[in-house]
């Protein structure tokens, strides 16, 4: 009889045991799929704000707005070509551009190189941690040239909140001799 009771206890151990293990499992699973869930949001949000930037951008230069470009870049804007190349030993730095020398640039598009026409259209967002970039395929003109199916990769990077772009490389533009 005791021997029964002790193999009935330890039987009803083992089994709370489990229960106990299972339903540990099952808050850490909802725990993780809370967690993936809060990621994912994050993720969208991020998604969502690149987006409009990226919109915003295009936008100004298409109404030629420099407040509207100028809200959508860093302080610290670099730019390079690819030289029309897929090799990095071929591509060129264009130019590094701080704080006033954004809003010069800015400027200079608008006066000098608009009307800029260009449909856009994005083919890849990878977001990590802080960083992001953005590539789109590009059809277009402006006062120098004209561009079809073209990708384009910004470059951006958290500031506070807010998504700020810090660059971009032009794979089919090369700099002037």
């Amino acid at each position: 009889m005791i021997r029964n009771n002790c193999f009935q206890f330890t039987l009803y151990l083992l089994i709370s045991l489990l229960f106990a293990t299972c339903n540990s499992q099952n808050n850490n699973n909802t725990s993780n799929a809370n967690s993936n869930a809060e990621l994912l949001k994050v993720k969208n949000d991020d998604e969502a704000q690149l987006r409009a930037v990226l919109n915003n951008y295009h936008s100004g230069f298409d109404k030629n707005n420099a407040e509207l470009i100028r809200k959508t870049i860093a302080d610290d804007y670099i730019m390079f070509n690819g030289n029309y190349s897929d090799d990095p030993s071929d591509w060129q730095a264009h130019q590094f551009l701080h704080k006033t020398a954004v809003d010069e640039w800015i400027d200079m598009m608008i006066t000098e190189v608009s009307p800029i026409e260009n449909v856009y259209e994005i083919n890849n967002i990878n977001i990590y941690n802080n960083a992001a970039i953005v590539v789109t395929i590009e059809t277009g003109k402006n006062n120098f040239r004209t561009w079809k199916n073209e990708k384009v990769t910004y470059l951006f990077g958290k500031v506070g909140a807010d998504w700020k772009m810090v660059g971009f490389f032009l794979k089919d533009m090369k700099n002037p001799d």
